[in-house]
């Protein structure tokens, strides 16, 4: 309904997040203003208020297609996919994400599974964003989703041949977000928690046990240590407990350097 501007969403803290989004992109599909009005009820669970705490934080954010699917996911969990609790429905994640999950599900029950880091944290200056001129609102949902699943840079230049033939030159706004998932691939591998973008660098802050990615990179490119106070409030609110106890060994690298080694 093109001339559509308006929807109210009754209790929109018992819907999943990409749900939510999914509703918010019904109206305002013409030329006109669209409005979302999110209602909710006086008694709210824990994971209810979470979903509200993440709508406001990516309110306004132009990816937020995919900042809401990553909250949604920390949120609810992916469930076990080979056991009792089915979170991790076809109907809930979509196709692509379950048949990796069940696969991942698959290595972990044959002992073949390398755990991650997980929450990594990618800080940088400004964010990308794919435009809504070059895919549609939703089809750039389901390609937003697709890039929070990627595990490797193969997927990704997989991903991104797909996403060339299908709509044609990847737009200058959407390469800052690219990096992004780069980062985040190049993080998890690497055992960083944290890449944080500065003027000139890239500071990398690694967990105290990773000694030998550590001494692998010193190998390719030159890095420096930084000292610094890590503030518990600052991190990411996974845990606080959990935080203040966490260490990291924080180093530095050129921009330039450190891009051509991704």
């Amino acid at each position: 309904m093109g001339n559509a501007n308006t929807i109210l969403i009754e209790n929109f803290t018992g819907l999943g997040l990409s749900q939510v989004y999914q509703l918010k992109g019904r109206v305002g599909r013409s030329n006109r203003q669209g409005y979302c009005y999110l209602l909710k009820t006086r008694n709210i669970t824990k994971q209810g208020r979470q979903k509200e705490e993440s709508m406001l934080k990516v309110e306004g954010v132009k990816s937020g297609g995919f900042q809401i699917s990553m909250e949604d996911l920390k949120i609810r969990g992916a469930g076990e996919i080979l056991g009792d609790k089915q979170h991790g429905t076809i109907e809930t994640f979509g196709y692509d994400l379950y048949i990796k999950m069940l696969n991942e599900e698959i290595r972990r029950q044959k002992g073949k599974f390398v755990e991650k880091i997980e929450n990594v944290e990618i800080i940088l200056d400004e964010r990308g964003f794919i435009p809504e001129t070059y895919i549609e609102k939703d089809e750039r949902l389901n390609i937003y989703k697709r890039f929070a699943m990627l595990e490797t840079n193969e997927e990704l230049a997989e991903l991104l041949d797909e996403v060339r033939d299908r709509f044609g030159k990847i737009p200058e706004q959407m390469k800052k977000f690219i990096l992004s998932i780069k980062l985040k691939l190049f993080a998890e591998k690497h055992k960083i928690q944290r890449i944080l973008e500065t003027r000139n660098h890239f500071e990398l802050y690694f967990l105290e046990n990773a000694q030998e990615e550590r001494a692998e990179l010193s190998e390719k490119m030159e890095m420096k240590k930084v000292v610094k106070i890590i503030n518990s409030t600052v991190l990411t609110e996974k845990n606080k407990k959990e935080d203040i106890a966490d260490n990291f060994v924080i180093m530095k690298v050129k921009k330039n350097e450190f891009i051509k080694n991704l």
